[in-house]
């Protein structure tokens, strides 16, 4: 499962590159724009609706001696 998180990851930048420089020239810089904006509103939807389960960070603090 790792590999194919991994591959999520790197693949997603090149996909999304790809895909605004294509819609850039075929339309200009408006929508764009909307894309991402769309893409940043799914995220915080998630965010949102996963809120509950998400798990705060806790770190080990190192005691120096």
């Amino acid at each position: 499962m790792q590999g194919l998180f991994s591959l999520g990851g790197s693949l997603a930048p090149v996909i999304g590159s790809l895909s605004s420089t294509a819609l850039f020239q075929a339309t200009g810089f408006r929508y764009v724009m909307v894309y991402q904006a769309g893409i940043l509103v799914i995220g915080a939807v998630l965010v949102l609706v996963f809120y509950k389960r998400l798990v705060p960070l806790k770190l080990k603090s190192i005691k120096k001696t």
